[in-house]
């Protein structure tokens, strides 16, 4: 109950305060260049209502850094033992921030009903092609990331002696099976145990396994002898 609450507020939050900020943004294009002073500054006067989208912009940044806290705190699913949420909880704040943004200023000068401003059109353009670009590249973290999951199954798959289900060719004949009892040489049966036993050590230090995955693995292979 606390993972899915958790999960909820903080992709509430984030979206809210990202929706908030494009918002935000979306209005002062249409403003553009304005200033407020005295008599003798020269300068278009800022409509009222201008400082307030000023002012809301960090509010609105800060709603998006509450609900990644509340999200990246929410642990781990139940019954898995996957790391990285946070990781995952700053990639999704980085899109969202900078994709949001851009999106807003692509709708805010090329929109059905924009009419950016003097200064609107060429410093939303600016923002939004930048913005795409920093936003953008933090997607491929987020693929990688599932693709790391998938190469750590295929790593223990090998250790155990499994084919991994990766091969995406033509149909390849299966390895001759293995008999499920009895050792036609012990000394290299204890030696095939511990090499596989060194190699799930090793992803175990390069952080690849959690320690309980690690445990289970280490089970499976003493259980299993090879």
């Amino acid at each position: 109950m606390r993972y899915l609450l958790r999960t909820v507020i903080g992709l509430t939050l984030l979206i809210g305060g990202a929706a908030y900020l494009a918002y935000d943004i979306y209005q002062l294009l249409q403003i553009g260049t304005c200033a407020s002073g005295g008599p003798y500054q020269v300068a278009r006067e800022c409509p009222d209502g201008t400082a307030r989208l000023g002012f809301l912009i960090p509010v609105a940044v800060v709603v998006m850094l509450v609900g990644t806290v509340v999200y990246g705190g929410r642990g781990l699913p139940p019954g898995s033992e996957a790391r990285g949420y946070r990781v995952n909880a700053i990639i999704l704040l980085w899109c969202a921030l900078f994709l949001g943004i851009s999106f807003a200023c692509f709708w805010g000068v090329w929109g059905p009903e924009a009419s950016p401003g003097p200064g609107g059109k060429e410093g939303g353009l600016i923002v939004a092609f930048l913005f795409v670009l920093m936003g953008g590249a933090a997607l491929p973290f987020l693929a990688s990331r599932e693709e790391t999951q998938l190469e750590k199954q295929a790593a223990i798959q090998r250790i155990l002696g499994k084919v991994p289900d990766r091969w995406t060719g033509p149909a390849r004949s299966a390895p001759p099976a293995r008999p499920a009892t009895g050792f036609s040489n012990p000394d290299a049966t204890g030696a095939d145990v511990v090499s596989k036993l060194e190699r799930a050590n090793r992803l175990r230090a390069e952080g690849a396994l959690t320690e309980a995955e690690f445990e289970k693995l280490k089970a499976e292979i003493l259980g299993g002898r090879g």
